[in-house]
């Protein structure tokens, strides 16, 4: 049997393993075949069915300028003390935010 027959083959023995609901103990006393050799197919073909195939995969484009340029909203801390509102953006002067802070009567930071 050749590598792409014997292939076709445990693919077929894996999915009728599967459709008969029996352990892995009981398919492979009922069909004669070893639990090792089973689970060494089970594990080179995990889908069920094996459907997965290279022929079936294909390359998708993506456009990576497209992802880094996409603008990405700014991160703002609104402060309110009082009648006050204050937005803090990401990157902000923290000097700044204290002196505005004490202006408003708030204990600095």
């Amino acid at each position: 049997m050749d590598h792409i027959n014997g292939r076709r083959v445990w693919q077929e023995r894996i999915a009728d393993f599967r459709k008969s609901g029996l352990s892995l103990r009981s398919w492979c006393k009922q069909t004669g075949f070893s639990r090792q050799r089973l689970r060494y197919w089970l594990i080179k073909y995990p889908v069920s069915g094996c459907a997965a195939s290279s022929a079936n995969l294909q390359w998708v484009p993506v456009n990576i300028d497209q992802i880094l340029s996409t603008p990405v909203e700014p991160l703002v801390l609104t402060v309110r003390i009082g009648g006050a509102e204050i937005e803090i953006p990401s990157g902000f002067d923290p000097e700044l935010l204290q002196s505005v802070l004490s202006t408003l009567g708030a204990r600095p930071c």
